[in-house]
């Protein structure tokens, strides 16, 4: 399989950071993982999530291979590449490629604190804090912005 990519933002910068099926990556771009296997594993999600382990080239070797950047730097802190139940990339560094939404065992979207929204929904960002606009999806007990009426009072009218 060959292939011929041209840097995003067109300025002629070169790439790095990813992964060739079966192909070597363009020169210049650095950190590439060429001439990988297609070692795809089934998972909850997909047909696409990289073996936990396997012998180079796997696809395996994707997973941390990125050393720039966190996980949540990108928006994929709930996220994984890997079918393991409950895994999601959080604090590890990096992996290269494409990412499903973690699951638990049954499937479903992961929930830490067990109030019905999925994590990645509490954390519409990604980096894995919580910012203005989200819930902590560490804590059940955060429902969000609420409003307080505290006028007019009982016996009054609103106009």
């Amino acid at each position: 399989m060959s292939l011929t990519l041209t840097p995003a933002n067109g300025s002629g910068m070169p790439a790095g950071y990813n992964g060739f099926i079966g192909a070597t990556g363009p020169s210049g771009w650095s950190n590439n993982k060429n001439s990988l296997s297609r070692d795809f594993v089934a998972g909850p999600l997909g047909e696409y999530y990289y073996p936990p382990s396997g012998v180079a080239p796997s696809l395996a070797s994707l997973i941390n291979a990125d050393t720039t950047r966190t996980p949540g730097s990108v928006g994929l802190y709930h996220y994984t590449t890997v079918a393991t139940a409950g895994s999601k990339e959080t604090t590890t560094v990096l992996d290269i490629g494409f990412h499903y939404v973690g699951v638990n065992a049954a499937g479903h979207p992961l929930d830490t604190d067990g109030d019905g929204l999925p994590d990645y929904l509490e954390d519409r960002n990604g980096n894995g804090g919580v910012d203005s606009g989200e819930t902590d999806w560490n804590s059940a007990a955060d429902r969000g912005l609420g409003v307080w009426i505290t006028r007019p009072r009982a016996m009054n009218p609103v106009p």
